[in-house]
């Protein structure tokens, strides 16, 4: 098993549990005055033509944009929504099961519900040239400043297995009933290694 995944997990459901117990203090860096809200449009970066990398090719220890280039990922983890500055912060991860922590300002919603169906567990997206930014408190993660860069192709499909990212699974957690598994073994992996506890709320 991968010590990174595990630790990058872990250490995102210390944060939500945290954010929902209202003891995380906001540690990302505020946008700029000239930031303006704005829609994911119809007019989408075309894909065709960019560069698919994934989290590793990505350099995470360096800070910048890399340019025609795209990050295909899928969202793992439920999404956690702050008004100020107004972020959302995902967990996501590429084709090779890497997991990295990013940051979506100004999306259109804000709303918990509808951010979870559009960008909750299980939903796929792309990344168009994707910032490598560090926070305040160290971490190397993704932001997402122009929504005109994020590419939504699914939107949450909660039957998507909370360990191994299949989809279609049956059992969920006879707790909280919103993570699914594709039996006990994943699930157990899940709660053992993963910590599902701190995250799971009846």
């Amino acid at each position: 098993m991968n010590p990174d995944r595990v630790a990058i997990i872990r250490a995102h459901r210390r944060h939500v549990k945290e954010t929902r117990d209202g003891l995380h203090v906001c540690k990302t860096r505020s946008l700029s005055e000239g930031d303006k809200r704005r829609q994911v449009v119809d007019c989408r970066p075309q894909l065709i033509g960019l560069k698919s990398i994934t989290f590793r090719k990505l350099e995470m220890t360096k800070e910048g944009v890399h340019e025609k280039c795209v990050v295909t990922v899928t969202v793992i983890e439920d999404p956690v929504v702050v008004s100020t500055p107004p972020f959302i912060r995902l967990l996501l991860q590429d084709e090779n099961l890497n997991v990295r922590c990013a940051y979506i300002y100004n999306f259109w919603e804000t709303d918990q519900k509808i951010v979870s169906r559009k960008l909750g567990h299980g939903a796929r997206l792309s990344i168009v040239s994707p910032h490598v930014q560090t926070t305040q408190d160290g971490c190397h993660s993704v932001h997402v400043h122009d929504l005109n860069t994020l590419v939504l192709h699914s939107d949450a499909d909660p039957s998507t297995c909370r360990l191994c990212g299949r989809r279609g699974a049956k059992s969920s957690c006879c707790r909280c009933k919103r993570a699914f598994y594709c039996g006990r073994d994943c699930q157990k992996v899940d709660w053992k290694e993963f910590k599902h506890k701190l995250v799971c709320i009846p």
